[in-house]
């Protein structure tokens, strides 16, 4: 069973997708988006803010996940983009995650679609470290 399929069932795995480890510590800024609203079948650009804080450089996966409007069938949020930056010690870097206009998009019988109502960014380290939600 995939992240999508523990998110269903409200089931926490062992090592949830995406767990990682790394020797460094860091610390994860505020997010921000490029756009002022997260809108159905546009692209969006996540920047986060990460800075090494420990002696030894710190190596993080920034993962951005769509949570679409309810009652489609969709899962509460699917992987749409991610970044893995490696920082040096005391320095920090901008990590950018493009999230396309096609992660919007899921098929209904009859073709793509993008279903109307509210999107949220879900930034996160792994399916289940949550760090902030941007709408």
């Amino acid at each position: 069973m995939g992240y999508r399929g523990f998110d269903a069932a409200g089931t926490e795995p062992l090592f949830p997708f995406g767990h990682g480890l790394s020797y460094g510590e860091a610390d994860w800024g505020d997010a921000s988006l490029s756009t002022d609203a997260v809108r159905g079948g546009e692209g969006v650009e996540l920047t986060v803010p990460i800075r090494a804080t420990g002696e030894r450089a710190a190596t993080v996966v920034v993962q951005a996940y769509l949570s679409g409007p309810d009652g489609f069938g969709r899962p509460p949020k699917v992987l749409a983009g991610f970044a893995k930056v490696t920082v040096a010690p005391g320095a920090e870097e901008q990590v950018v995650v493009t999230v396309a206009p096609e992660a919007f998009r899921r098929w209904d019988g009859d073709g793509w679609v993008v279903d109307e109502g509210t999107w949220e960014v879900v930034v996160a380290a792994s399916a289940t470290d949550v760090r902030q939600r941007l709408a």
